[in-house]
């Protein structure tokens, strides 16, 4: 497939449809992830061969990822969040009980939103069951960032969903932020925590670690049923264990990106290994 636009990067796929950016003004800021970058979205249909047009910079300044999920996408800009039915390229923005959400975790119906009206005030963190507008806080999430508040991009908790499943991520200890002395060095102390949160719109499950990680493990990418992946390295959840994607030090093998049950790593060599996630074995399976 080639992208619809000569500038456009494909950023998520589903069963059905692939969308794709044409960044025009990206964000600027230390944290281009929080900051609003204008852009172009695309869809491409896997079915029908036809691309089209979703938005257009005079209109959204994104801020944060594109999500999708079950032929919708979300994505936030200004201080909302934005609902697009891929089949009809209808857009309308999501009615939710924060003057400035900011979505970070989306796996259909489950969303999971920052509630951050004041940059100043503790993050907030809610989740909305899109079917049934169920909406709730997760205090048990807020704890993580009370506890790290103030922290550099290393150490902040990073979540990603799956069904409704949410995992945190936290890393401690000291981890390279530079190539400059000090702060070029992991010391032998950097860890990353994985914490799980279950059925987070039921109410009353607990935040619990599952696993950790003795390195920095930098911030998962995407879940599944089967994996927590990193850009390096997997929590395989069947089998209770960590997964390096190759035997070269950390930051030197194969990176990971996972779409739905699809891993895909791709090493310095250019070579791309697909893999079924739904297919992988458990050990005497």
């Amino acid at each position: 497939m080639t992208a619809p636009f000569p500038e456009a990067d494909c950023i998520s796929s589903d069963e059905r449809y692939v969308v794709c950016e044409d960044q025009a003004a990206p964000a600027t800021t230390g944290l281009p992830e929080m900051s609003p970058g204008l852009a172009t979205l695309w869809s491409y249909d896997l079915v029908s061969k036809q691309a089209r047009r979703i938005t257009d910079t005079d209109h959204y300044a994104f801020a944060g990822k594109v999500l999708e999920s079950h032929s919708t996408l979300v994505f936030s800009a200004g201080k909302q969040v934005y609902l697009v039915d891929l089949a009809t390229n209808a857009i309308a923005s999501l009615p939710l009980p924060s003057p400035g959400p900011f979505a970070i975790g989306f796996s259909w119906p489950y969303l999971v939103y920052f509630d951050q009206p004041d940059p100043a005030q503790p993050t907030k963190v809610r989740a909305r069951d899109l079917a049934t507008g169920q909406d709730i806080a997760l205090p048990q999430v807020d704890a993580v960032y009370a506890a790290t508040n103030n922290a550099d991009g290393n150490h902040i908790p990073y979540l990603v969903l799956t069904g409704d499943t949410l995992f945190v991520s936290l890393a401690t200890g000291r981890i390279q932020s530079s190539n400059v002395p000090p702060n070029n060095v992991t010391g032998p102390d950097a860890a990353t925590t994985l914490y799980e949160l279950d059925h987070i719109v039921e109410g009353g499950s607990q935040l619990r670690p599952v696993a950790r990680y003795h390195g920095a493990a930098s911030f998962p990418i995407g879940a599944n049923p089967r994996l927590v992946v990193y850009d390096f390295i997997a929590w395989d959840r069947a089998e209770d264990r960590w997964v390096k994607f190759s035997s070269l030090p950390h930051g030197q093998g194969p990176v990971a990106r996972l779409n739905g049950n699809t891993l895909m790593t791709l090493s310095a060599g250019q070579e791309v290994t697909i893999y079924d996630t739904a297919r992988l074995r458990t050990a005497g399976g």
